[in-house]
């Protein structure tokens, strides 16, 4: 039977993980680790106490984990900049495409 994976090591390999797809921008896989964080940590709630590295190793997770979720932000704030300027031009560009169909027909 498997050894299972200690907490100390999932830890530091989350915390890389979450490194990497911050780096690549990986929004899909930063979502996927988001949720496995979260089930892990509901699975470590009661349980034993933790000792000096994983709570160093908890520490540099929830770092990343703040930095990341800022990265993320920022990258929403650029979407919503994007939709709001394609929005408000949205009657120009109708007019434009109204104006190339009408040119089209003559």
């Amino acid at each position: 039977m498997p050894k299972p994976i200690d907490r100390l090591s999932l830890l530091q390999g989350l915390t890389a993980r979450f490194g990497a797809a911050a780096t690549e921008r990986d929004w899909m896989a930063l979502a996927l680790l988001d949720g496995e964080l979260a089930a892990q940590l509901r699975g470590w709630a009661g349980s034993e106490a933790w000792s000096a590295g994983e709570r160093q190793a908890l520490k540099q997770l929830r770092q990343i984990h703040a930095d990341t979720r800022g990265l993320v932000d920022a990258e929403l704030g650029q979407v919503a900049q994007l939709l709001r300027r394609l929005t408000d031009n949205q009657g120009r560009w109708m007019a434009y495409a109204a104006s190339a169909d009408w040119e089209e027909r003559t």
